[in-house]
């Protein structure tokens, strides 16, 4: 019995995987938008991609922050009678959108980004659940004003796009000097002697390696420069 409850798990982990696989794929025209969400703490790759499918793009379709707010029904509610406020609950809206933004803002007050420093001050006065939902409209707040000026997240505490940046630079060299490693491993194993080999050693010695900036990553380049041979 136990064999067959993994073995039902490990199928549900497979679709699971296929599934995102499926949907990362039909978002590949849109991956800068992916990868501009990606930048914000708390938003993971798969979690970008589902908020992508439920509010698009297109924040022009929208007109405001507020009413992005109000169409996901994050936004708190506005109950007064005679000067005093009744109730603060929100309106009905987007459940998808409003759970995905709640997971979101779980995830952000666990960082030590400038939003885990609000949802702090928040949770003194308000309690961790409505923090939790104060924090999430914040984040709605941000990913329209990123999605509208198409520009990535700038934390105020910590660089993300600077340490980003930096762990793929320091990937893309580590690729390089694999790479080179290999390459001599099979030169030396081709044989010394033999002109191909000499060629290849040649041209890894003087080779040059560039890295070109693209939307949201870096390309590696390898470049080997022509031999130089001393004149006979």
């Amino acid at each position: 019995m136990l064999n067959e409850v993994l073995a039902h798990i490990e199928y549900l982990e497979a679709m699971i995987a296929r599934f995102e696989q499926e949907l990362l794929a039909g978002l590949a025209p849109w991956e800068p938008q992916v990868c501009l969400l990606e930048t914000v703490p708390g938003i993971d790759r798969i979690g970008a991609a589902m908020l992508l499918v439920e509010i698009g793009t297109d924040m022009a379709s929208f007109g405001s922050a507020e009413r992005l707010a109000s169409w996901v029904g994050i936004c708190p509610g506005n109950h007064e009678s005679a000067g005093k406020r009744k109730s603060g609950r929100t309106r009905k809206g987007n459940a998808w959108v409003r759970r995905l933004l709640c997971e979101f803002a779980q995830a952000a007050s666990r960082t030590r980004c400038a939003l885990k420093d609000k949802f702090s001050a928040l949770s003194i006065r308000k309690g961790h659940k409505r923090s939790i939902v104060a924090l999430a409209h914040k984040l709605l707040r941000i990913v329209y004003a990123m999605l509208n000026h198409a520009a990535p997240y700038q934390d105020r505490t910590v660089d993300y796009e600077g340490s980003r940046r930096a762990a793929q630079r320091a990937a893309l060299a580590e690729d390089a000097g694999k790479a080179r490693l290999s390459h001599r491993h099979l030169s030396r194993h081709t044989g010394s002697s033999s002109p191909a080999s000499r060629h290849l050693r040649t041209g890894m010695r003087h080779a040059r390696i560039s890295l070109a900036p693209t939307s949201g990553s870096f390309t590696l380049t390898v470049m080997p420069s022509a031999a130089r041979h001393p004149e006979g």
